[in-house]
């Protein structure tokens, strides 16, 4: 590998790149609308833009669609990018269009021209583009794409090998997001980005290859801090010979994996943001061999992952959980997962959980100590009625007449302004099993997160003026006070 020469005392600047991105967003807020026709569309609007930026289709994945590399540089130090192996991992295919955005636009900028002279960078954008069509994980074979760099049964795995043995890469950059949520390390603070050197031995060792990652994964750490102290880890990952970063290490190219986890911003691109940001510096670091100055033993101090984070922890409460039993006093979990269906996302809200997650935190935490926690309740209505005053009546699940068969047990709700603690069963998983609605009408884990929050209790009622919080499909939609 040849190491470029230090060619300008100019420090990587960090926040002007990351105020410069705004000008660079092609992709939609919501990122489960990037099809593949999406990306082809941009993809080539930006080869078109300058001709300095090469495309080409690489292959066909499963079901026929292009995989397609965006090409950029003459230098001799060869960069390989690859983004959405797993199809619901759109974070670092959006950064990569605004990435090659800025270098077509801004291509005449002492920046990209440096870049342009130093590195060769290959990018191929959207990897796995059945799955994200379907904004599922795995291929049409239903194969982890990830785990199949020895076997190469999937066509997706064959390009990427295909294109690692014809580029010869010096660097290797596996981009994904991750599919829990978790803190940094123990201090309670969510993840928003994890790093790691993949190991190329079930020893964990190094060698001159995984140290210039370790020192690439250090760089980018240290960009990202400047933006979201405390919110970058190191991934906790075991050696996987059969996953592509570890075999990537293996074959001497040194890889870094780069995982976007929860963002700290309500801003949609921020995730996207802080990709564009950390990878320009990263290639700024490799193109100038600043890389080959730093200490790779500091790779040892970044936090390790941590606890998982859930959307709602609901702590230290007692739990009637509607199957006529007594109640507990216990943790709750909900986290909220998005699908695309139908042509438009669909966000589903489960109960992830039940037991003793003192160790755990929550985006959205709800001390229970005083509080009394019930199933939904699930009722047949005459008319649409007003939703608010539906959810103060404890009415989660709504089943409109006419939509499903009568039954004289469930047709309507009493209306009172309370609750029998006995007739829960009634309302809830009794009502559930007659509509064929089997995941809601209980507190278990992975049904539906419809719940109610009640504060005190008085003679084995629930007073519904005494109601706190109403969680439908895993968000707070009623909140007392507000």
């Amino acid at each position: 590998m040849a190491i470029p020469l230090i060619t300008s005392a100019t420090e990587f600047d960090a926040q002007y790149f990351y105020h410069q991105f705004s000008k660079y967003i092609i992709t939609p807020a919501n990122l489960m609308e990037m099809k593949h026709s999406f990306i082809v569309d941009k993809l080539q609007v930006i080869s078109k833009t300058n001709q300095a930026i090469v495309l080409q289709k690489v292959g066909e994945s499963c079901e026929g669609r292009s995989i397609n590399m965006l090409s950029f540089g003459r230098g001799d130090t060869k960069l390989l990018l690859w983004s959405q192996m797993h199809g619901d991992e759109p974070t670092a295919t959006a950064a990569l269009l605004s990435i090659f955005s800025y270098f077509a636009s801004e291509f005449n900028s002492l920046f990209v021209r440096e870049i342009y002279k130093n590195l060769s960078i290959h990018a191929i954008v959207m990897l796995n583009p059945d799955g994200a069509e379907r904004f599922e994980r795995r291929n049409t074979q239903g194969i982890d794409i990830n785990r199949d760099a020895q076997r190469l049964i999937t066509p997706e795995a064959q390009i990427l090998k295909k294109m690692k043995e014809k580029i010869n890469p010096d660097y290797g950059f596996n981009l994904h997001d991750m599919g829990g949520r978790e803190t940094v390390g123990e201090s309670g603070e969510i993840l928003s980005l994890a790093l790691m050197a993949p190991p190329f031995d079930k020893e964990n060792t190094d060698n001159p290859s995984r140290l210039r990652a370790k020192k690439l994964a250090i760089i980018m750490k240290n960009t990202a801090e400047r933006f979201i102290a405390g919110h970058v880890a190191k991934y906790k990952a075991d050696y996987m010979p059969r996953a592509f970063g570890d075999a990537f290490q293996n074959w001497q190219v040194s890889t870094v994996l780069l995982e976007s986890g929860l963002p700290t911003s309500s801003e949609p691109h921020y995730l996207v943001r802080l990709n564009f940001v950390v990878l320009l510096a990263a290639f700024d670091a490799i193109s100038n061999g600043r890389i080959e100055n730093i200490d790779a033993r500091l790779y040892d101090q970044i936090p390790l992952e941590g606890v998982e984070v859930y959307d709602i922890l609901i702590k230290n409460i007692l739990i009637y959980n509607g199957r006529e039993i007594p109640p507990f006093r216990d943790d709750i979990g909900i986290n909220i997962a998005y699908k695309w269906k139908n042509n438009e996302t669909a966000a589903s809200g489960k109960i992830e959980d039940i037991g003793d997650l003192s160790i755990t935190s929550g985006r959205r935490e709800i001390e229970g100590e005083n509080l009394i926690v019930t199933p939904g309740i699930i009722v047949r209505i005459d008319e649409n009625g007003d939703e608010k005053q539906l959810l103060k009546m404890g009415i989660t699940t709504p089943i409109f007449s006419g939509s499903q068969p009568q039954n004289n047990k469930i047709q309507n709700f009493p209306g009172q302004n309370w609750l029998e603690v006995d007739r829960l069963p009634e309302y809830t998983s009794k009502a559930a099993e007659i509509l064929n609605f089997k995941n809601k009408g209980a507190i278990l884990k992975e049904k539906d997160a419809d719940l109610l929050i009640f504060d005190g209790t008085s003679g084995g009622k629930l007073y519904f003026e005494k109601l706190k919080y109403v969680i439908r499909n895993g968000q707070i939609v009623f909140e007392a006070g507000r």
